[in-house]
């Protein structure tokens, strides 16, 4: 007999999830996906079984689709399940959105963190005004699997003031594709 699914089609939001589908089989089958963001379990079994199938968070602001092939060992009989998912929207946000600082501290105290919480790999664009008192550490943020959005500390660091005008710098933190 050929294998037969409870659904064909999974339908998931970009947080990701777990799905779970009835494989109705007579033998041997497995299950394969050539997609790292899906997870299947079991992947192999004899006759029927409930499979769960993990679908990890998205990681991008594209939507993106996904094939599990379930396959009989004994026929090669073969059925299909696509897996479609919604993207994440491009999320930047930053903790402590203004910052005071003095025009003058010892040299090991010119320093502020600010806190990004973000689901994209972002820039720090400092203007040009400000280029010459005020800079910042590298960082990274780690997009891997798992729960968005992310948090990463982005170290800055100023000169002192010695002029009596007040400074003022406006750092913009967009997504690095938006300038591609």
């Amino acid at each position: 007999t050929p294998i037969s699914l409870e659904k064909d089609v999974i339908s998931m939001e970009a947080v990701g999830g777990v799905e779970k589908i009835k494989v109705t089989a007579s033998d041997k089958w497995i299950a394969s996906t050539d997609n790292p963001w899906i997870t299947i379990s079991p992947a192999n079994g004899i006759g029927s079984s409930v499979c769960e199938f993990k679908i990890d968070s998205a990681l991008t602001v594209e939507p993106r689709r996904g094939v599990v092939r379930i396959q009989n060992l004994a026929t090669w009989d073969e059925q299909e399940i696509v897996v479609e998912q919604k993207g994440f929207p491009y999320s930047i946000e930053v903790d402590n959105a203004s910052i005071d600082i003095s025009n003058y501290d010892e040299y090991n105290k010119r320093y502020f963190d600010v806190t990004i919480n973000s689901n994209v790999e972002f820039n720090v664009d400092i203007p040009d005004n400000a280029e010459s008192w005020l800079s910042y550490d590298s960082y990274e943020i780690k997009l891997d699997r798992g729960v968005r959005p992310r948090k990463v500390k982005v170290h800055f660091k100023w000169d002192i003031n010695s002029s009596p005008v007040e400074r003022l710098a406006e750092v913009r933190f967009y997504h690095r594709k938006s300038v591609e």
